[in-house]
């Protein structure tokens, strides 16, 4: 189940309204090439889809050719970092405590249904916290080790090089676990309704569609079609954990390689626009930046 959390947070995304679907002018483009005053070479940003679907893992020329001449790799997460029990101890209950002791009786059943339509006993339910088993619901059922963003990792690793993260999973599972018991729990309904009404394979296909199209604003804009938590501003501020507040963490964390050059950076595509998105932070922090595919 840990395996695929990290996919789970562009998912997750899609669930709930963005405080603004605004690109601030970066509305399409998936590899963009940033340069940096004195470095050797230019380096490029690639946003990826957090999915083995075939139509995504063929990688354009434009992307295959910009991969194969960097000399490093930067991700999301550095796959082989992963702690799974330490991640485990973020998704689950201690000290005796049951999702069933939370959640109302008839949601609580909800619950248990959903999960069983994905191969999930009760058993497996019963200690998961309320977001763990909303992100359960809301990825699309895959293997996530042949994802586009570890497809690139496996291969970044077998070209040599340097091949680090940009985060650790614990701050990624961080967000949610930080939310208000509450709100996890309306987090959880939400992914409930749109797991039952067969919205979420629906929105993973739309969400494809506008990728393979590099349609970074039909990709913003699928989310503010859809329910969230019941508060605007408590939608916003999970939001802004979600991608603002970790676009200016990721951009503080590439300025090394950025600087040095010849870094390919694979991170999800939402994170590329947007007043507080990738782009336009780059941008500010005096890179270079353009618009190659």
């Amino acid at each position: 189940m840990t395996t695929h959390l990290r996919a789970l947070l562009l998912g997750l995304a899609l669930l709930l309204p963005l405080p603004s679907a605004a690109t601030d002018g970066v509305d399409e483009g998936l590899l963009w090439r940033v340069e940096a005053e004195g470095a050797e070479a230019p380096s490029y940003l690639f946003g990826t889809a957090h999915t083995n679907d075939e139509r995504v893992l063929e990688l354009p020329e434009p992307v295959d050719e910009a991969f194969r001449s960097a000399e490093h790799y930067r991700f999301e997460l550095d796959f082989n970092a992963i702690d799974m029990a330490s991640a485990r101890q973020h998704m689950v209950y201690s000290g005796g405590r049951r999702l069933s002791d939370v959640l109302p009786k008839k949601l609580w059943q909800r619950a248990v249904d959903a999960a069983a339509s994905l191969g999930i006993p009760e058993r497996g339910v019963e200690r998961l916290k309320p977001w763990a088993l909303a992100t359960t619901l809301a990825a699309p059922v895959q293997d996530m080790t042949q994802t586009l963003d570890h497809q690139l990792y496996t291969r970044a690793q077998q070209r040599g090089g340097s091949v680090e993260g940009l985060e650790t999973l614990e701050e990624q599972l961080t967000i949610f676990g930080d939310m208000d018991e509450s709100l996890q729990v309306e987090l959880l309904r939400t992914t409930l309704d749109q797991h039952e009404a067969g919205r979420i394979q629906q929105l993973q296909e739309q969400l494809t569609q506008e990728y393979l199209e590099r349609d970074l604003a039909g990709m913003m804009a699928l989310a503010e079609e859809h329910p969230g938590l019941p508060g605007d501003e408590d939608a916003d501020a999970l939001m802004e954990r979600l991608l603002d507040e970790r676009n200016h963490t990721m951009v503080e964390r590439l300025a090394d390689a950025l600087d040095t050059g010849g870094a390919f950076v694979a991170v999800g595509a939402l994170h590329l626009p947007g007043a507080e998105g990738l782009i336009r932070l780059l941008e500010q922090s005096g890179y270079q930046v353009s618009r190659v595919y």
